[in-house]
């Protein structure tokens, strides 16, 4: 499995995927190797499994060089075009600014500002090239492709012939409340404790967590929500590339807005399941892994309609169009004021577990795998 090489200073979702899918592939008897390196060592490797399509530019010559030495690759892309976001969902003068360019030259400064931060052959690749021709040079270098929802396979289609496979994403055991031994070696903890002996706290409030960044839309929420006498909670890393959006979030928060920094993930359980609601006004999202253990912790979930939250949460969720803060604001208040239910949690618990995910995964490497061994044999 290949990793960011930065995840250490910025773990995000895509890490926290590949390595709940090591686990779980370990637990089942495979070996998992995990690499940083963008020429890796190949000898002995059955199956390279590349993550983020929005890396195009940095897995090119990885998956250049899987091809050259006859090693399938799988490519989890957790890709949804951004074009619309891009055009109205950014805050500010710059935001203004920026909605008002063309698509083309607007991703051309922000791959040169990309460079200008941090010069390296991946951001003078997607500078020269142009981020659209780099990642369609991408799809076609790669296997097959892994689409965590149905919707994002069908933005996916028209881009590439290659094979594309739905791998849903999972949920922790540690929110999903199972085996407290098997939930901390998930996530490679010391065990201490039965998790399930603690009580549940009250509910109340709104709880949001999720990375700094106007694509997420903290700003957003805080709008929707402003002058309701309701605790709002915002747990959260900045986004290197947004430096400043943090700021700009507690700038417009209220007395009753609460803004935390990344949280343990005991805490982080507490605070889903003390929680009425989990609320985002992300423009969009795939399989948002904040929204999903929400939803196991026993939350009520607001999500945006943009994307495959649908898909993870049926009718048990409540879901507004991107930019839409009357209908956020409208779709909170509902959530409020509704009893909680188990739905949700059961739902999460029954299909929607990291090690169930691993098991679709593990189906999805063996034909990939099968089918490079039968055109080597041809």
């Amino acid at each position: 499995m290949h990793e960011r090489a930065d995840g250490a200073a910025h773990p995000g979702g895509d890490l926290v995927q590949l390595r709940r899918w090591a686990f779980w592939l370990r637990r089942a008897g495979h070996e998992v190797l995990t690499s940083t390196d963008e020429l890796p060592e190949l000898a002995g490797v059955d199956l390279v499994h590349l993550n983020n399509a929005s890396r195009a530019a940095a897995l090119l010559p990885t998956a250049r060089h899987c091809r050259r030495h006859g090693v399938p690759t799988l490519l989890t892309t957790l890709y949804w075009p951004a074009a619309d976001f891009e055009r109205r969902g950014r805050p500010g003068f710059a935001g203004w600014c920026a909605g008002r360019l063309p698509d083309g030259l607007r991703n051309r400064l922000k791959s040169g500002l990309r460079w200008w931060r941090q010069p390296c052959a991946a951001h003078w690749r997607e500078l020269w090239l142009g981020t659209p021709r780099v990642l369609r040079e991408l799809l076609a270098e790669v296997s097959a492709l892994a689409a965590v929802c149905a919707a994002e396979a069908r933005w996916l289609r028209p881009l590439t012939s290659r094979p594309i496979f739905q791998v849903p994403s999972g949920v922790d055991q540690l929110f999903a409340v199972g085996d407290s031994d098997l939930a901390r070696a998930e996530q490679g903890r010391p065990q201490t404790g039965a998790l399930d002996e603690e009580p549940a706290p009250e509910r109340h409030g709104v709880l949001c967590v999720g990375r700094f960044d106007p694509q997420k839309g903290q700003h957003r929420l805080l709008a929707a929500l402003a002058g309701l006498e309701v605790p709002v909670t915002l747990v959260g890393a900045t986004n290197p590339n947004y430096p400043h959006y943090r700021a700009w979030c507690a700038a417009s928060a209220g007395a009753q807005v609460r803004i935390l920094p990344p949280q343990p993930v005991e805490e982080l359980r507490r605070l889903y399941r003390s929680c009425q609601v989990h609320a985002q006004a992300s423009w969009y999202e795939l399989s948002s892994l904040s929204a999903l253990e929400a939803a196991a912790c026993g939350a009520h979930v607001v999500t945006t309609n943009a994307g495959g939250m649908a898909e993870y949460l049926g009718e048990a969720a409540w879901y507004t169009a991107p930019g839409d803060l009357a209908g956020l604001r409208s779709a909170v208040l509902a959530a409020l004021a509704t009893p909680p239910r188990p739905t949700l949690a059961e739902r999460m618990r029954r299909h929607f577990t990291w090690e169930q995910s691993t098991r679709r995964l593990l189906a999805v490497y063996e034909q990939v795998a099968g089918q490079a061994a039968d055109r080597r044999a041809a």
